[in-house]
């Protein structure tokens, strides 16, 4: 992009930087992505049902969708009830978020750096 003179800008989650662990949309992506067949995802009073007609993608999509407004505890709580349905456990991947020091050295490029806000 630079050899081009096209700008670059990245959207900033402060709550993840330094966080050991993909971020929890790419786990439920993994989950359902990869695993069995299931009918139905839930938590609690959350209860996301998969129509008989409708695709993994477009399942996976209203999960996601669904868990938007969840606090951090409810989002852990649906991916175990997930790997349980699922009968595997979370995936191993190699997505991790930004160290602090990867944000310094993006800060002192050439690359903007917008908020995305805290979570």
């Amino acid at each position: 992009m630079k050899k081009r003179g096209l700008p670059a800008a990245i959207f900033l989650s402060t709550d993840y930087v330094d966080k050991p662990a993909p971020l929890w949309d790419t786990e439920i992506i993994a989950l359902i992505g990869k695993g069995k067949i299931i009918k139905e995802v839930g938590f609690g009073n959350l209860k996301i049902a998969k129509s008989m007609f409708q695709s993994r993608r477009s399942f996976m999509l209203s999960v996601l969708d669904k868990m938007k407004g969840l606090k951090k505890e409810d989002i852990a709580a649906v991916i175990n009830s997930l790997t349980s349905a699922l009968g595997v456990n979370a995936p191993e991947m190699d997505d991790r978020c930004m160290t602090w020091d990867e944000v310094r050295r993006i800060v002192n490029s050439d690359i903007e750096v917008g908020s995305h806000g805290a979570s």
